[in-house]
């Protein structure tokens, strides 16, 4: 039935709405909200990243190494954050180990098959199988504490500006503007 079968009068009253459809999120947008695709891609570039770092660069000098250190903490950092971000703060809870396993998981596949090609760097040599078990618990242990502190760190100051802005928004009333609004309409509802 289009708008023009309508009587007249429920036309003037009740005219009809624009079609409204939700944007469809880009591709960025679905791999960022998939918990396993985005920390898999991650745990991948960071590896990478690393081996290319130690291989290519000059590991003797200090001020190098500290900003590929830097550049790696803040893509590390910057990935999980992104993440975290499309989702809410309760979900943070489990989404945050489970980032930093599947993170692990995927960096220590990258190391395995590094070392298989005999280009995974330890240190001033290649990394051989045998040292890749220490590699991957040390990947897993290091990785889990600093992206579930990172995590909870950032929690912490998400909901401290949350509450802040709850705050200012009751003003002097002591009422929320949103408040307002929900009583206005049990006001008409009853």
């Amino acid at each position: 039935m289009s708008p023009r079968d309508w009587p007249a009068d429920e036309r003037r009253t009740n005219p009809p709405l624009p079609e409204w459809r939700p944007a469809e999120p880009t591709a960025f947008q679905k791999v960022a909200q998939s918990l396993v695709e985005v920390s898999l891609i991650t745990g991948a570039l960071i590896r990478l990243f690393r081996a290319v770092i130690l291989t290519h660069g000059a590991p003797d000098n200090l001020l190098y190494l500290g900003g590929a250190f830097a550049i790696g903490a803040i893509f590390l950092l910057g990935m999980m954050t992104i993440h975290l971000s499309r989702v809410p703060l309760n979900q943070w809870v489990w989404r945050a180990p489970a980032f930093a396993i599947f993170e692990g998981v995927a960096e220590s596949l990258v190391s395995l098959a590094l070392i298989s090609a005999a280009r995974e760097p330890l240190g001033s040599v290649r990394a051989e199988m045998h040292d890749w078990p220490g590699m991957a618990l040390s990947v897993f242990l290091s990785r889990f504490v600093v992206l579930c502190v990172f995590a909870l760190l950032l929690g912490l100051i998400v909901q401290r500006l949350r509450t802040s802005a709850m705050a200012k928004e009751r003003g002097r009333s002591g009422i929320l503007r949103s408040e307002i609004g929900r009583s206005a309409l049990s006001r008409h509802s009853d």
